[in-house]
């Protein structure tokens, strides 16, 4: 145990004693994360957003029941980041109703259904956590390289001049590993601010395709089922209305037919 803790610590020892090594690794944390941003961005994002943009601009600006085989072929299109699109629709038309007076009507809102079409970019927080991890680890590892390399200095010798020169090492060294914290928590607030702006663009183009889709396909809300209802009753009442003057108009008639 002794000698693999003795390798580990000489390890540590080379490899963050070396000059720039600290800024190196705060590099390649920083280039890791704009990897993993260019790489979530253009197989969930950017093809959800696009996905979303097409739905929008091609819905039909009249929807029958005619019409349904058309926008289901607009809105089940294939494609991978296109699923939760083609759920929320599915979902949606099961709930397609037809009015009293013969109108397509849905059961809910759109938002309710397509709430939750998403670019998942939850991914990016997770890895925002685990970047702020490593760029501690690689900070206490520093440490931890620097005070093994100063304590076997010191314990090695007593001259006033070589331990000051080791507690200035030790000092130096600190300090540049804390470049790793830093690139951490830079990657980690990088991802949270790119989480959060593609998930606003997507939020607006699903709103936009709700509103489009409410305006085309209105929900049977009890406001509109009760308008609906009220003109039916008022339609009927004014036949009932154009019966009853009829027949009042054969009583008034009808004397006169027999007296001819």
């Amino acid at each position: 145990m002794g000698a693999l803790n003795e390798a580990v610590t000489a390890l540590l020892i080379a490899l963050f004693s070396t000059k720039g090594a600290a800024l190196a690794i705060a590099c390649l944390i920083l280039l890791a994360a704009v990897f993993i941003l260019v790489t979530v961005y253009f197989t969930r994002v950017a093809p959800l957003t696009r996905a979303l943009f097409s739905s929008v601009a091609d819905f039909p600006s009249v929807v029958n029941l005619s019409d349904l085989s058309e926008v289901d072929a607009l809105m089940i299109r294939p494609g991978k980041a296109r699923w939760r699109l083609r759920h929320a629709w599915q979902a949606y038309r099961s709930g397609f109703v037809m009015s009293p007076d013969g109108h397509l009507r849905s059961g809910v809102p759109a938002w309710e259904v397509f709430a939750d079409v998403s670019p998942e970019t939850q991914v990016l927080g997770w890895w925002s956590n685990l970047f702020v991890a490593i760029g501690l680890i690689m900070t206490f590892l520093g440490v931890v390289a620097a005070l093994s390399e100063a304590t076997s200095v010191l314990g090695t010798s007593s001259d006033p001049n070589v331990m000051q020169a080791a507690l200035s090492g030790l000092l130096t060294i600190t300090a540049t590993k804390f470049w790793t914290s830093i690139a951490g928590v830079a990657a980690s607030v990088l991802m949270r601010v790119y989480e959060r702006r593609w998930t606003a663009r997507v939020e607006r183009l699903v709103d936009d395709l709700c509103i489009r889709i409410d305006q085309r396909i209105p929900p049977m809300t009890i406001s509109i089922l009760a308008g609906e209802q009220l003109a039916q009753i008022r339609a009927q009442t004014q036949l009932l209305i154009e019966i009853r003057d009829h027949l009042a108009q054969m009583t008034v008639d009808e004397p006169s037919r027999v007296t001819l």
